[in-house]
């Protein structure tokens, strides 16, 4: 009874279920199908892509009636993680789709004189893209200025290639082979129209018409933003072995803060709060608390206190071996409480905007020095 109420209350939803039902008993009966079939005469590459494309909607199915109950108490957790292998799993069975339906198709040789069609289509893909690359590229800064302006050339283009699809479905047909071929481009040419609706007009509104500078470098945004901590977390990466902790600003989820453990890969005493929270739990109601609690007041105390002593015996604590200074932590705990680490620990790495510390004692994990 819950569940049938949760699936009313999403209203909407149950068409989700319902297509995934119908999906699942499709792929279903082409696998058994396949698999009645003579041992010499089943295709193991297709079995395989049914299994995938089951176990794939399965997963899918599934997150629309059970989520895991994490404190957050929704299902939005389980949806975005399930639903994003199922995905993944599935552009694999559609690589492999494709390939078995294009195996036995080929385009007719065109044929000076006897289908013009073909050299119209091809007129207008040519000019179709080279209007969209004239808008994209344009140094004026004119059209691209409203992208919209691409879109002509886009749709010329779509459109040539399904027209001349269109001719060859009905060239040397009988009727009903041409509105059956034509049904199924149709929703071919309905799918994939639909499917590059995002990328096509992504790509050029997030690359500023692909005027922007390229580049595969992850860390790219901090290198032209922040150049000092870039070279801050270059030399950690370069010159740093193990995994040391090193303590750093924590904060507010899906800031800077634990910038620098993620970076690196250095574990750190605790970056996002709520996350931690979230997947920790929180202190219970008789006021004993989880193990994490503590590390948030810990780690501010190591910072801003003035005393050598307990900021020591706190990094003893938790095993730090390097302490991050930098712009984060000077805007977050900046005062006299930062000029104490030259007091007991060794900077083994400085520019004009970071200092990192190295517990003394700690040289095995170093590779080099700077």
């Amino acid at each position: 009874d819950q569940l049938g109420d949760e699936l009313w209350e999403r209203g909407v939803s149950l068409f989700t279920v319902l297509m995934l039902i119908l999906a699942i008993a499709v792929v279903g009966l082409a696998f058994f199908h396949q698999l009645r079939r003579p041992p010499d005469e089943r295709d193991g590459g297709q079995l395989f892509a049914f299994f995938l494309a089951g176990f794939a909607l399965m997963m899918l199915l599934g997150a629309e009636f059970y989520f895991v109950n994490d404190p957050l108490r929704w299902r939005g957790n389980t949806v975005f993680r399930f639903w994003l292998q199922s995905w993944l799993i599935l552009s694999i069975v559609a690589g492999f789709g494709l390939y078995r339906l294009t195996l036995g198709w080929r385009p007719p040789r065109p044929r000076l004189g006897t289908l013009p069609g073909q050299w119209l289509a091809g007129s207008g893909v040519v000019l179709g893209v080279a209007y969209t690359l004239f808008v994209a590229l344009d140094p004026w800064d004119t059209l691209y200025s409203r992208w919209w302006t691409a879109t002509p050339g886009i749709l010329v283009a779509g459109a040539s290639v399904v027209a001349y699809a269109a001719a060859a479905a009905a060239r040397d047909a009988s009727p009903p082979q041409v509105w059956r071929r034509l049904g199924w481009l149709g929703a071919t040419v309905a799918i994939v129209g639909l499917a590059l609706v995002y990328p096509v007009t992504v790509a050029l509104e997030r690359t500023d018409g692909f005027r922007n500078d390229q580049s595969l470098n992850g860390l790219v945004h901090v290198q032209r933003g922040e150049p000092m901590e870039y070279e801050a977390i270059e030399w950690l990466n370069e010159h740093v072995s193990g995994v040391p902790v090193i303590l750093e600003a924590f904060g507010d989820d899906f800031s800077d803060s634990g910038r620098i453990s993620s970076r690196t890969g250095l574990p750190t005493v605790i970056g996002w709060l709520n996350h931690e929270l979230q997947w920790r739990g929180r202190p219970s109601f008789d006021g004993s608390g989880t193990p994490f609690t503590e590390r948030p007041e810990d780690v501010e105390t190591i910072y801003t206190t003035m005393d050598v002593q307990t900021a020591r015996s706190l990094l003893d604590k938790y095993d730090v071996e390097y302490v991050y200074l930098g712009r984060l932590e000077r805007e977050k705990y900046g005062g006299d409480g930062l000029e104490k680490f030259r007091e007991f620990m060794t900077p083994v790495f400085e520019n004009e905007g970071v200092t990192i510390y190295r517990m003394p004692g700690q040289e095995a994990a170093v590779n080099g020095s700077r």
